[in-house]
C-alpha cells in the first residue's frame, strides 16, 4: 500500500512493477509477521467459537449464574481482544 500511495504512477495497473515488488516484500521479509498474525487471530476466533458454544450449552441446561457469569466475561474479553488484534 505504502508504494502504491507514495508512488501512484508505478502503481497504474494490476501488472506494474510496483505490484510485484510488495508481493515480493510481503512473501520475504514480512512473510513470518504475516503468519503469525493469523495464527493469534485464528487461535482467539477459536477460543471465542468454544465460548459461545459452552454459552448456549448453559441456556440450554442448567443455571448456574457464576457460571454465566464467567462465560459472559470470557466472551467479552474475547471479542475485545479479536477486536485489538485485528485493528494491528
Amino acid at each position: 500500500v505504502g508504494t502504491w500511495y507514495f508512488g501512484p504512477e508505478g502503481a497504474t495497473s494490476c501488472c506494474s512493477s510496483a505490484i510485484f515488488s510488495s508481493l515480493y516484500r510481503s512473501l520475504t521479509y514480512s512473510f513470518g509477521s504475516i503468519c503469525f498474525g493469523s495464527l493469534l487471530v485464528a487461535i482467539i476466533q477459536t477460543l471465542d467459537a468454544i465460548v459461545r458454544s459452552l454459552r448456549n450449552e448453559r441456556q440450554n441446561g442448567e443455571q448456574n449464574v457464576g457460571a454465566a457469569l464467567l462465560l459472559c466475561c470470557l466472551d467479552c474479553l474475547l471479542s475485545l481482544l479479536q477486536g485489538i488484534i485485528e485493528y494491528f
